[in-house]
């Protein structure tokens, strides 16, 4: 028996999103990460009073927001924490520009996700990468290039790439292996994506790229016109909303996959109220409960049903990581956690650490962003992590680890067998300790190390 489907245009279902033009350091924007909800309002109209300007979607190109100087081909940043609405803003951009109704300077549109173009392990260029996902192209490539400035280029996710793409390494505009002149020269896919924003290919086209804010910094020596936030829109639906949402989860008929629940006022007591429904459904795999105050049995009470959501600042501490220690240990199907901006502490950490220990454990990508970690903690991480098989990234970052710890994370750091990349900065390292992190980069190619 066929199910009922139901199809809703995009038109009918999007909400706007808030999108602020700004003209801030990148790195001011990292920091406001750690203040969220009504700390984030607060710090906004205290600190940028009339610095920020509202900005339409349709205006990202528009000359007045722009720094360019260029009166043709331009780039645009725009960040926004993860769940905000960065892919779906793209994909309405798109539609938008294929029905008529923004962008009409622009002849032709190609998006890309960087998680896609991660697949990709040797060298290609622009046109093999455009006819790989849009291959109808073929035949008329060698025109498209003719009118570069009817041409815009999206990046979605600069974040997930798993190359760094150092706009302020100078030796990307001299050294022959890392330069891109024409559609048809082979290089790194990296390559490509810099040649084009620094308009070194196609001067005079356009390109968009999105991010999360945590690596905004790798943009700052970028030509860039126009940098753009994404702050979503206000939903507190507090344990009432969080309880009818519940109801909707279930039941039977549902069939929602990802559920982004953030900053919405929950607390433990609407926790128990979604646990059982999570229970439940089946179909939910994704879960953001971050910016939250679940306190340690509400995570409990969510961890134990779903086994994988977000838990961003959530109110977790020491003593509600054992239990989810107790979780983590027995959860082969959980791959990402993020548990930053938690007040784990080392005794908390150490915890979690011996969780991951266990064979039966497959995290990949472990966030411990701002938990007050130390010296301490670390030996027993790194304890952990050394021969862990399956990790591939890790954010230590804003934590008070001095170079007292660099022995344990050069450990940790060599020894990982599939680390791709670790997240430092933020911490107190003196410089002598930064260089000794920076310098296994040499030791471990391929390797990404934020200090």
């Amino acid at each position: 028996m066929r199910e009922n489907v139901k199809v809703f245009q995009l038109d009918d279902r999007y909400t706007k999103l808030t999108v602020i033009s700004t003209f801030r350091h990148p790195r001011l924007v990292e920091h406001e990460l750690l203040a969220r909800g009504r700390d984030h309002e607060d710090y906004r109209k205290k600190h940028l009073r009339g610095a920020l300007e509202k900005i339409q979607t349709a205006q990202l190109f528009h000359s007045s927001f722009s720094r360019s100087k260029s009166k043709s081909g331009s780039s645009a940043a725009v960040a926004g924490v993860p769940g905000i609405g960065k892919t779906t803003m793209l994909q309405k951009i798109v539609y938008d520009w294929a029905t008529g109704k923004i962008f009409q300077q622009f002849q032709f549109v190609f998006s890309f996700k960087f998680r896609d173009l991660n697949t990709i392990n040797c060298r290609i260029n622009l046109r093999e990468l455009i006819l790989d996902q849009y291959p109808y192209f073929g035949n008329i490539l060698r025109e498209v290039w003719k009118n570069p400035e009817g041409l815009l280029f999206i990046f979605d996710g600069l974040d997930e790439f798993k190359h760094r793409i150092d706009f302020a390494d100078s030796r990307r505009d001299t050294e022959p292996k890392h330069q891109c002149p024409d559609p048809e020269w082979w290089c790194e896919v990296s390559d490509i994506v810099y040649s084009l924003i620094q308009g070194k290919l196609l001067p005079g086209c356009s390109v968009l790229v999105t991010t999360r804010p945590t690596v905004l910094h790798f943009l700052e020596k970028a030509k860039i016109g126009v940098w753009a936030e994404i702050l979503g829109f206000f939903n507190d639906l507090g344990d009432s909303g969080v309880k009818l949402v519940s109801m909707a989860l279930g039941n039977p008929e549902c069939k929602i996959q990802k559920l982004w629940l953030r900053d919405v006022g929950l607390t433990d007591s609407g926790a128990e109220d979604l646990a059982s429904a999570l229970s439940t459904n089946p179909s939910l795999t994704e879960l953001d409960l971050s910016n939250n105050t679940l306190g340690d049995s509400g995570v409990k009470l969510v961890f134990s049903a779903l086994g994988n959501p977000e838990l961003n600042r959530v109110g977790l501490t020491d003593s509600g990581a054992e239990n989810l220690a107790s979780s983590l240990s027995t959860n082969p199907t959980l791959t990402e956690l993020d548990l930053s901006n938690n007040k784990l502490g080392d005794s908390g950490v150490k915890l979690v650490s011996a969780a991951l220990r266990n064979p039966e454990c497959k995290i990949q990508k472990l966030r411990l962003n701002n938990v007050g970690l130390t010296v301490s903690g670390t030996e027993d991480l790194a304890s952990a992590l050394s021969t862990n098989p399956s990790l591939t990234g890790l954010d230590l970052g804003l934590n008070s680890l001095t170079d007292r710890s660099v022995p344990a994370l050069r450990r940790l750091i060599l020894t990982c067998p599939n680390l791709n990349w670790i997240e430092l900065d933020g911490n107190r390292f003196s410089q002598t300790g930064e260089k000794d992190l920076r310098s296994l980069r040499e030791v471990r190619r391929g390797l990404t190390v934020i200090v």
